[in-house]
């Protein structure tokens, strides 16, 4: 039996196990504590039906509390929360000055992950000149005598013309190509330690990767990551499913899900554990609403640590390509559909809206252009994108094949012969 209750003040007096529960909050001053323990058994005693018993137990209770008194009130000078049980005199503290153990503990692990993790910039090269930038982050996974390696998303730097990295969000350093992988949305890159040095860059850390087959649904995790390219920051969460596959532009990739919060800029970042050991890699977080019921939130994903690993080494020991195999061509386009509206509008056909040329793509010195639209292939139709992609994968990287495309300046179709390039050939910057 629970008598005389008093959520307020967290504390209550149990008459059926003769004990008196007390949560005293920090520095209270001496006179009112005194009073208020008092007081608790008076509420405790009154509450209920009182008995010669219940008498002789109040009185065993007020003795204990009076002999505890003292170590109480000299734990209230130091800030600490005491639990007192009257029954047992049992007395367990749990520091409360800096805001808790466990709060301790997440600063402490952010602060040394923090070392770990990098805010990466990229600049897109577009027809002979450098457009529009990006922000992302990496995680320094290994080093050697002379470079360090860090781990990203594939997308961060896919089709950048230049990648810098910063340790501190000030001082930007020139990163290098290693490896991608597209199909896992992983990469690779480097800084060489000489670049560091004379940047004054020293106070850097190489992640610790933990297991990520033994993570269970509801364990701790704090995402760290450039979020936003404001800098680097970080959320707090749990792990909301494992083993989970999600379908991002025709990629899929199995994942981690967290409800520790996923931003633009913390892809390739980290998602660690209570022992600061990443876990996993941020990728992506679902956007939009669900079933009617408003925007969906606290659904980010990552790409577990055990798989980052596998791909990782690859890349970096030269053993393995880790990346998109010799024979899958690519044109070295970025584009888009023309939709009804484009084609009644402007006037143009249906087929694949070039958005962008890479630098590096063999269609730059053919002469294809940005605004261009592909609308055959050795003289198959291309209606759409997708259509595009599906007839470039029909040839292997090597072949060389002729583009039809629909330029509008001209009021007409032009053709170009290009040779077509691997992933890994087009992305080195």
């Amino acid at each position: 039996m629970n008598n005389g209750a008093n959520n307020r003040f967290n504390y209550y007096y149990d008459s059926g196990k003769n004990e008196l529960v007390y949560y005293k909050k920090t520095k209270k001053k001496n006179g009112f504590l005194k009073n208020f323990l008092l007081g608790v058994l008076i509420i405790g005693l009154t509450a209920g039906s009182f008995t010669l018993g219940n008498a002789f137990a109040a009185k065993n209770v007020e003795d204990k509390v009076q002999e505890l008194l003292a170590k109480e009130l000299q734990s209230a000078e130091q800030g600490s929360t005491t639990v007192l049980n009257a029954s047992n005199q049992n007395i367990s503290l749990i520091t409360d000055a800096a805001g808790g153990s466990n709060e301790d503990n997440t600063i402490a692990i952010i602060e040394e992950v923090s070392k770990a993790v990098v805010s990466i910039n990229t600049k897109m090269k577009t027809d002979y000149y450098f457009g529009g930038g990006g922000s992302g982050s990496g995680v320094i996974i290994y080093e050697d005598d002379t470079k360090i390696y860090i781990v990203t998303n594939n997308h961060v730097i896919d089709g950048a013309g230049a990648v810098s990295i910063s340790v501190d969000d000030d001082i930007l350093v020139t990163a290098n190509y290693v490896g991608t992988n597209e199909s896992e949305d992983i990469a690779v890159i480097s800084v060489t330690k000489s670049e560091m040095i004379a940047a004054g860059i020293t106070d850097y850390k190489i992640a610790k990767f933990a297991n990520s087959t033994a993570l269970k649904v509801g364990q701790t995790v704090i995402a760290i990551g450039n979020a936003a390219g404001e800098g680097k920051s970080a959320t707090k969460g749990i792990i909301s499913a494992v083993n989970k596959d999600i379908t991002i532009e025709g990629i899929t990739l199995n994942v981690l899900q967290t409800d520790a919060a996923i931003n633009p800029g913390n892809s390739g970042g980290a998602l660690v554990d209570m022992s600061g050991s990443v876990v996993g890699i941020n990728t992506a977080k679902y956007s939009g609403a669900g079933m009617g019921r408003g925007a969906i939130e606290g659904m980010g994903y990552s790409i577990p640590s055990n798989k980052v690993k596998e791909l990782v080494e690859g890349m970096i020991s030269g053993t393995a390509t880790g990346q998109q195999e010799p024979t899958t061509p690519y044109l070295g386009i970025s584009g888009d559909d023309v939709t009804q509206d484009m084609a009644a509008t402007y006037n143009v056909p249906f087929g694949a809206y070039v958005s962008r040329v890479s630098e590096k793509s063999n269609l730059v010195k053919a002469g294809l252009k940005s605004g261009d639209i592909i609308v055959a292939i050795n003289d198959v139709t291309v209606s759409s994108y997708e259509d595009l992609k599906v007839q470039i994968q029909k040839h292997t990287v090597g072949t060389e094949v002729e583009i039809e495309v629909y330029r509008l300046s001209e009021k007409g179709n032009l053709k170009f012969k290009t040779v077509l390039q691997s992933y890994n050939e087009l992305n080195r910057f």
